[in-house]
Parts: structure tokens; C-alpha cells; sequence
């Protein structure tokens, strides 16, 4: 019986084994921080990139994801001026989520422990 909130449930559990929604999330978030725009992207060696991507996926991603990643980047069609804007925009909102994360584990943390108390509570949480 599941009977901890939705949150404390996933967090718990995606600490020890994480699901491929988590690896996959925290792999392009990498990416995105680490190369914001298409141009940083096109100019990487596709193996070093494979390699980067391989770790941060646990092995989901590889080589030739990077491949394609740098071919989409190299072909791409948008604007030029203005990137660094954008760039900066991307920065800011990886930054926001990384805030948010902070701070819903502080809250289902904090929901833990005043939730402790009852009886019934403690039995769903091991």
C-alpha cells in the first residue's frame, strides 16, 4: 500500500533506482546547461559528446545520439542574432529549476518529519 504523498514516494524511491524519466531529464539538462546553443553543440567531436552523454545517461545515450545531436545542430534553421539571449534565458530557467527542485525536497522533508508523529503515517514511511 502506498499511502505516502506522490512526491515523498518518488523522491524516496528515485534516490536508490532511478527511473529513465529521472536519467533522461537529468541528462538534458546537462546538455542544456552545458551547451546552450546550437553553435556550441555543432562544434564538439562526436565522440567526446558521446562520451559525456553516455555517462550523465548511465549508458542510454551514446556516440551516435551525439552524431545526430551535432548533425541537428550543425543544420539547423533559426536565428543568429539574438543567441546569446536566448542563451542566457535557458541559463536563467535551468537555474529556476534547480531552485524548485531545492526546494520541494526541503518541503517533503519537512512534511516527513511533521507527519512522523502519526501512527499510521509511520508505517509508510521505511
Amino acid at each position: 500500500m502506498n499511502c505516502a504523498p506522490e512526491g515523498i514516494y518518488s523522491r524516496r524511491h528515485s534516490q536508490s533506482t532511478p527511473g529513465p524519466s529521472l536519467r533522461y531529464r537529468r541528462s538534458h539538462l546537462y546538455l542544456l546547461r552545458k551547451y546552450p546553443t546550437p553553435e556550441t553543440l555543432s562544434a564538439l567531436d562526436k565522440d567526446v559528446l558521446g562520451e559525456e552523454m553516455r555517462k550523465q545517461s548511465r549508458g542510454k545515450f551514446r556516440e551516435h545520439h551525439a552524431d545526430m545531436l551535432i548533425n541537428l545542430a550543425r543544420n539547423t534553421v533559426g536565428i543568429r542574432e539574438g543567441a546569446e539571449g536566448l542563451s542566457m534565458d535557458i541559463r536563467h530557467i535551468l537555474v529556476q529549476l534547480e531552485m524548485l527542485k531545492n526546494l520541494m525536497a526541503e518541503i517533503e522533508d519537512e512534511m516527513e518529519i511533521a507527519l512522523g508523529g502519526y501512527p499510521i503515517v509511520q508505517s509508510c514511511f521505511p
